[in-house]
């Protein structure tokens, strides 16, 4: 008799707690499904389980065990884990695997950050983490190769020196609107983004903000605390693009949105159902005083006559109805998303959002990906608009 056998009884006829359930359960198949013998750990842990119910196992095998525990023979032969810490690099499959033998810090370590990258899984069959080979990634793991005695590949080392190298030299490599005193350029640019068509500070920063750049060196920073504007568009120039920025109508005029809605034409005005005459005419407000005619405004959705018919009248007396055109400015749109937006090829820069909340799928999905979204709030008490489907 061996070791190995005393798992049918432990499986089927002995009543074991929860922790020791789970552990005779993963011998059960590790041994009969995968024919692997027990490591030197699993070995002790079998031991002290089969010692603990005992009684319960000689009961049901009809014979006492205390022999074969105190003179254990094994089916499988012990199985010897390797104690080395390797971070290798699959450059075809574009990832990178770690196999180290169990450690809870390091577990630990992997579980509190695994979201952050697009893949970080325990693969059983290899018994090693797999993580996508990118530089998050790469960033994470790199510190181990020190502080946890990992033996790394040639290809991950090259990719950390690499990622070392830009990072200590940041302002070689990423995209940045600089100053001299008098000009504005940029540096570390595609040959494909357009130059600059001005050395004002504050035009130039929105400019770059239009192709994807949002890093600037200290005299741009400093030449825009110098501007005499709202302090809501030096915030808005600071934010993220892709973070809906918000103003709160109680403290700030429409009109402080000026100089954002004027450099990042074309825009689109999102009103509210039920208060679609009230919003559409604050939004012409701040368009005219940027200079927009209104032959360059586009409203693209009517109302019933029955409870929309001085929206109707408004819109054909100001003649905000003109088609979409290479000319046009701004859009008003409230609903679902029109047809002829839709087959737009314009390229919008800005979203003005008056706050409402219930919003058509197709118009939804439309804004998902804006950058630029600005929510125009009432007062203080309006919370952040959130997009919900119909």
């Amino acid at each position: 008799m061996y070791i190995e056998d005393l798992l049918q009884p432990l499986m089927y006829a002995v009543k074991t707690n929860r922790y020791d359930s789970t552990l005779v359960q993963s011998f059960y198949e590790q041994i009969n499904y995968k024919n692997l013998g027990f490591t030197e750990k699993q070995s002790v842990i079998m031991l002290k389980i089969s010692k603990t119910y005992k009684q319960q196992i000689n009961t049901h095998l009809g014979k006492d065990i205390t022999p074969l525990l105190d003179n254990p023979q094994f089916k499988f032969s012990i199985r010897t884990i390797s104690l080395i810490k390797n971070i290798s690099t699959n450059i075809d499959e574009r990832v990178i695997k770690i196999k180290f033998p169990y450690e809870e810090k390091l577990v630990n370590e992997i579980k509190k950050v695994r979201n952050e990258f697009s893949r970080a899984e325990w693969n059983s069959d290899e018994k090693l983490w797999i993580f996508s080979l990118e530089d998050k990634v790469i960033n994470f793991l790199a510190p181990w190769i020190e502080n946890y005695n990992f033996i790394a590949d040639e290809e991950f080392k090259n990719f950390a020196n690499q990622i070392k190298a830009i990072t200590s030299n940041i302002e070689n490599y990423v995209p940045m609107l600089t100053h001299d005193g008098k000009n504005t350029k940029y540096i570390n640019v595609h040959s494909s983004v357009p130059e600059l068509a001005s050395d004002d500070v504050l035009t130039s920063v929105f400019q770059a903000r239009r192709a994807g750049i949002t890093t600037w060196d200290n005299n741009i920073e400093q030449a825009l605390e110098e501007y005499n504007e709202a302090e809501i568009v030096k915030d808005f120039i600071k934010s993220d693009p892709a973070n809906a920025f918000s103003i709160n109508l109680e403290e700030n005029s429409i009109l402080d949105l000026k100089p954002i809605v004027k450099n990042l034409l074309p825009c689109i005005v999102t009103v509210p159902g039920g208060n679609e005459l009230n919003k559409t005419q604050q939004a012409l407000e701040l368009l005219k005083a940027i200079g927009i005619e209104n032959h360059e405004i586009s409203v693209l959705f009517r109302l019933p006559n029955e409870n929309g018919a001085d929206f109707n009248k408004f819109v054909k007396e100001e003649k905000l109805n003109s088609p979409l055109s290479e000319k046009t400015k701004a859009v008003v749109l409230s609903g679902k998303l029109p047809k002829p937006l839709f087959e737009s090829e314009i390229r919008f820069n800005c979203v003005l959002n008056f706050n409402f909340y219930n919003i058509h799928y197709t118009l939804a999905n439309f804004m998902k990906n804006k950058h630029n979204v600005i929510n125009v709030l009432a007062d203080k008490k309006q919370k952040h608009p959130q997009i919900e489907y119909m």
